[in-house]
């Protein structure tokens, strides 16, 4: 379940596994996701948003929380149940990230 996000933080929060998350890309999380893509954030936009790409982007939004986390971790709290909703908090969180850059 999301909830509301803090667009003036750049976040977005998500209920997984039970626990809920907050969903922030800051700088060292970017650097994360452009060696997980293989894309510097410019071209990120031009990227196919397949399933892992999802997966990579949420497990990059929750390393500020634990930096241990891998992305097979996160990635067993996602099913096509709430598919939608990560992908909508991942797409609120990124988009606050890039309005504030």
């Amino acid at each position: 379940m999301a909830t509301k996000a803090n667009k003036e933080r750049g976040e977005a929060k998500l209920v997984l596994g039970g626990k809920e998350h907050t969903l922030r890309f800051d700088l060292n999380a970017l650097v994360e996701l452009e060696e997980a893509l293989g894309v510097p954030l410019a071209e990120l936009g031009n990227t196919t948003m397949s399933i892992k790409n999802v997966r990579s982007m949420l497990w990059a939004g929750v390393l500020h929380e634990n930096e241990d986390i891998t992305e097979k971790e996160i990635g067993k709290h996602v099913d096509m149940n709430n598919m939608e909703e990560v992908q909508t908090a991942i797409s609120t969180a990124f988009a606050s990230a890039k309005a504030k850059n």
